[in-house]
């Protein structure tokens, strides 16, 4: 029993430096990252554009329905013959 419960404590140690390392690695390089997609979309004012379309409900509502006719047709679809 005292072997399960060294292997116990060592994962949770693990685990706990893992969630560390992680908020360290979110912490320091958001800012990183939020640049990345900036210049991706071509600039800070095409990145607001973008955020301004995403929070959009008419786009979401239209994104969903597409989502939703794509997984319907490829359920709809014979994959046995393929």
């Amino acid at each position: 029993m005292k072997q399960i419960k060294k292997h116990e404590d060592l994962i949770i140690l693990i685990l706990i430096g893992l969630n560390i390392l992680l908020i360290a690695y979110i912490a320091f390089c958001k800012k990183d990252a939020l640049s990345l997609e900036t210049l991706k979309v071509g600039g800070k004012e095409n990145f607001r554009l973008v955020q301004d379309l995403y929070n959009n409900e008419a786009y979401k509502n239209q994104q969903t329905t597409a989502i939703q006719q794509a997984v319907s047709s490829f359920a709809q679809q014979d994959w046995t013959n393929q």
